[in-house]
């Protein structure tokens, strides 16, 4: 039988960190149609609840954020390995480094500011959740359109970000 106490503080675990891990999953760029980025959140999830069934929560507690960033890390290199791509989150991923040192929705925010109109509506579709289709759909255009211009837009948030970043 699941301990009540473990399921209440999971649920807090997951309400407290679930967008960053949402965040970095995205911004990681493994998703391939949503798929794999839907199943990198469950995995990172599904890892955290194993992790704290086998402890107690004061183990789990002491080292609760260092463990929500490694576990995350660790799938989104798992998942960038499996589509051989895999490339330190140092260089390439700036945004999903950057996630782990600034707010994410200030960072967000700041990179969306220099982003045309356009990509900017396909990036607050894109942080709500919508999948593909459904961005392909508001944007009118076709899926294939949608899923490159998601990639434009990324990778511009990325060249951005270094710029910034750079200067600063």
């Amino acid at each position: 039988m699941l301990d009540a106490e473990k399921l209440i503080y999971y649920e807090e675990i997951i309400n407290r960190y679930g967008k960053k891990i949402w965040l970095r999953c995205r911004f990681a760029d493994i998703d391939s149609g949503g798929q794999t980025f839907a199943d990198a959140v469950q995995d990172v999830s599904q890892t955290l609840w194993e992790i704290l069934k086998r402890s107690s929560i004061e183990e789990f507690r002491a080292n609760e954020e260092h463990l929500v960033k490694g576990v995350t890390k660790n799938i989104i290199l798992r998942y960038l390995k499996k589509k051989k791509r895999y490339e330190p989150l140092t260089d390439s991923h700036q945004i999903s480094g950057a996630v782990e040192e600034h707010d994410e929705e200030t960072l967000i925010a700041e990179l969306r500011a220099y982003l045309p109109p356009n990509d900017q509506k396909l990036l607050d579709l894109y942080l709500k959740g919508l999948s593909l289709e459904e961005i392909a759909d508001n944007m009118g255009v076709q899926y294939a359109a949608a899923r490159q211009q998601k990639s434009r837009m990324i990778n511009k948030m990325k060249t951005i970000y270094k710029k910034l970043n750079n200067k600063g």
